[in-house]
């Protein structure tokens, strides 16, 4: 698209739309720009989110609105009971987050009510994250990690608004302008027969609208809340993997016991036990959760989806929808789930998930070693068959225990050449899930380090982009190992420990993830 050296004018009658005149017409015009270009959220699905929003809302003239209650109504209907009280903990939390989120770009000024517009703005910002990591195999973007932040910080405790603190300056319009930017993009007039001659729209400049102080950043989560929200992620994702209802009821003590070790990344960086500030939150996510915000279609699907459920009437009541939804949307998840891992179990798995740089899914256990049989262990064994097997990528996992008879998981993600190229097994990233969650990874692909196999023992090692040396080494004759991270000048960590079990996972990348 150019623009002629000789503009041209506008037809005669012609008129541009007129500029959004308050915060709820920008977020309509936003919100239609990015469903028109999300394929997998056509016509079908808003008018199915329509419906399901109109049967379960609370109707207070002159608005339309979905309580916590009338979240919980719906969401209840798509999981087993076995799950409700999961979820009814998680309700406040996840209905204060949809509500902040959905007010984008002012989610840091939300609206009062959770209304159509907002939760489909939520379920859209969401879904359009979600689908451009898994195109792209991305990282956690550090763009929308801040939204997400401002969305689930609820704790301000300075209590004085931003306009009250300082000047607006063009920073603080950060996502305003991204909202103007992208409106602005479509507003354009183009001759029918020369296209290429182009009059844009009036401009929207930011100062016509309330600021979205994108800077703010000073409000805090409660770890309380974080929990909550934690527990029902880690158990969607479980019911995403497939999970039937009595693998679940009994790995709920499991499930606290992840969620104890990776509310301990946040506590053993900060003073602050109750609540998690944005540079912990962003470092953390960042680094150890990159895949935290992903995922979320299990929970918002079946608010729009008709792939699976294509009866449901605006006249139907909550009773009746209720338990079309239950009929409809509980089996897909019921098959038998189980992790062929020796060391994890479905919670500890559902854990590592979140930090892969990829949707990873157990092929086979390779090969497995547990102390307790007796065998010399073999670290050569492990590299062998790590580099003829055909799968690109493997994990290797170190079940161990220390001096404080603490039970320690740790791990790396090993990768190799494709099949037929010659080259070294390399470490993507090194990991600890018990009793910290912990990840430390390479800033590029050319920086990974190899895995260095020697007499007696095997060392595995990644280079930080903060110039951090990790190390994990294994020897064979003592049955030991060691985790370590260091720097130039100091000694961060360092976890000594015997050998209890090592295994190799081989590991598909999953390229479709389940798509309501």
């Amino acid at each position: 698209m150019g623009v002629s050296s000789s503009q041209p004018t506008l037809p005669e009658g012609f008129e541009f739309p007129p500029p959004p005149q308050n915060r709820h017409e920008l977020r309509d015009r936003y919100g239609d720009k990015l469903l028109f270009r999300m394929s997998g959220f056509h016509s079908e699905s808003r008018r199915r989110l329509n419906t399901v929003f109109d049967i379960f809302c609370t109707h207070s003239e002159p608005t339309k609105f979905w309580s916590e209650s009338n979240l919980a109504n719906f969401i209840q209907s798509t999981f087993p009971a076995e799950s409700t009280p999961i979820l009814l903990n998680a309700i406040p939390v996840l209905h204060q987050f949809l509500l902040r989120l959905g007010s984008f770009p002012y989610q840091n000024d939300p609206d009062r009510h959770l209304t159509l517009d907002v939760l489909k703005m939520a379920i859209t910002l969401l879904l359009e994250y979600d689908s451009e990591q898994w195109t792209v195999h991305g990282e956690d973007q550090a763009s929308f990690r801040v939204v997400a932040f401002q969305s689930m910080a609820s704790w301000d405790p300075s209590a004085t608004k931003p306009e009250e603190q300082r000047q607006r300056v063009k920073e603080d319009d950060a996502h305003l302008e991204q909202v103007l930017d992208s409106i602005q993009l479509s507003n354009f007039w183009s001759d029918p027969e020369y296209p290429k001659f182009v009059i844009k729209g009036p401009q929207l400049p930011p100062s016509y609208y309330p600021s979205s102080w994108s800077r703010d950043l000073h409000r805090l989560i409660p770890v309380n809340e974080f929990r909550s929200l934690l527990r029902l992620v880690l158990m969607t994702r479980l019911y995403q993997h497939g999970i039937d209802v009595q693998s679940f009821a009994t790995c709920l003590p499991q499930l606290e016991n992840v969620i104890d070790c990776m509310l301990a990344a946040f506590k053993e960086k900060s003073n602050n036990a109750t609540a998690i500030s944005w540079e912990i939150f962003n470092q953390i996510m960042e680094r150890s959760m990159p895949h935290f915000l992903t995922g979320w279609a299990r929970l918002l699907g079946p608010m729009y989806s008709t792939k699976i459920l294509d009866n449901l009437s605006p006249s139907d009541s909550v009773s009746v929808t209720q338990a079309l939804l239950r009929e409809a949307f509980v089996p897909i998840f019921q098959q038998k789930a189980s992790v062929p891992s020796a060391i994890l179990d479905l919670p500890s798995w559902s854990q590592l998930t979140i930090l892969m740089p990829f949707n990873p899914q157990i092929k086979t256990t390779s090969l497995c070693w547990p102390a307790a049989s007796k065998q010399q262990l073999s670290l050569y064994d492990f590299y062998q068959a790590a580099l003829t097997t055909q799968t690109q990528h493997h994990i290797i996992l170190i079940s161990g225990n220390n001096d404080q008879d603490s039970h320690l998981i740790l791990g790396a993600l090993l990768s190799k050449p494709p099949t037929g190229e010659s080259g070294q097994i390399m470490i993507n990233r090194i990991f600890q899930l018990k009793q910290i969650h912990r990840c430390f990874r390479p800033p590029t692909r050319i920086s990974e380090c190899p895995l260095q196999l020697h007499d007696n023992h095997a060392s595995m090692t990644v280079l930080t982009k903060d110039r951090d040396a990790v190390n994990l080494t294994l020897n064979e004759t003592s049955r030991s190992g060691q985790f370590s991270v260091q720097n130039a000048s100091d000694l961060k960590i360092e976890l000594k420990f015997n050998v209890d079990a090592i295994e190799l996972l081989c590991v598909d990348r999953v390229e479709k993830p389940f798509r309501f």
